[in-house]
């Protein structure tokens, strides 16, 4: 890509392979593309205006482990957007594509208290997952090779 110019504090690129103008915004994500340089100025007036504001973000993963993030950018033209999500080792930055659902909702009182449940839910099933895996290691006369007196060997 080729470095054009600064403008409304988006950074403007010509990629050659694609034919368009990008405007980048300060994380570096594309946040638009353009047929000319002139529609990318027009598109980071408008974005500048509009003064995209992030959102706390949190996603409940399956095992009940919330996931607390951030959303630091749209793109309105692939309907995607940017998330940086807090892992054990750091940060973790990810594109979604907003009409697929990868489970991220906006950090809210009601929505912490609904990831609170799903986390002790989650813990009860694991507990349960427990307490049946100690009632199958209890039962006797499994029915295998040794109950019939084989040998495990060809």
């Amino acid at each position: 890509m080729l470095f054009i110019k600064e403008f409304m504090g988006y950074k403007i690129y010509y990629d050659e392979r694609k034919q368009k103008f990008q405007l980048e915004n300060q994380e570096g994500d594309i946040v638009a593309e353009r047929d000319t340089q002139a529609q990318a100025e027009d598109q980071a007036k408008m974005l500048s205006k509009q003064g995209f504001k992030r959102i706390k973000v949190l996603r409940i993963h399956d095992n009940g482990v919330v996931q607390l993030g951030e959303l630091t950018s749209m793109n309105r033209d692939d309907r995607s957007a940017w998330v940086i999500t807090d892992r054990r080792y750091g940060k973790d930055r990810q594109k979604i594509h907003l009409g697929s659902n990868y489970g991220y909702h906006e950090v809210t009182e009601e929505n912490l208290a609904i990831a609170e449940q799903a986390k002790k839910k989650c813990e009860q099933i694991e507990a349960l997952t427990a307490e049946i895996k100690e009632l199958k290691a209890g039962l006797e006369k499994r029915i295998d090779l040794d109950y019939f007196g084989l040998s495990r060997g060809y």
